[in-house]
């Protein structure tokens, strides 16, 4: 996810590849050029999605219609979770 500094615009950027992968997200420093991302992949396609924001909001809401959502949450996350363990 990328968000403009001067009008607070968020973009988000999905990579669907199911090779390994490096992602520098602005982190890469060099003494040629400014910082900058880059993705790299080991073989096969790259599906790029854009999601349009305009907030970090909508981008994830985006995201998740793209991608899926859980049906139900998982049993264990609806309430308290004992266990028969012998805690330290």
């Amino acid at each position: 996810m990328k968000i403009n500094k001067k009008d607070k615009h968020a973009i988000g950027l999905f990579y669907n590849n199911s090779y390994e992968c490096t992602f520098d997200m602005g982190n890469e420093r060099s003494g040629y050029w400014s910082r900058y991302c880059y993705y790299t992949a080991d073989g096969g396609d790259i599906d790029l999605f854009v999601i349009n924001g305009p907030s970090i909001k909508k981008v994830v809401q985006r995201y998740s219609d793209l991608t899926g959502k859980c049906a139900m949450a998982p049993r264990a996350s609806l309430g308290y979770l004992g266990s028969t363990m012998y805690y330290v």
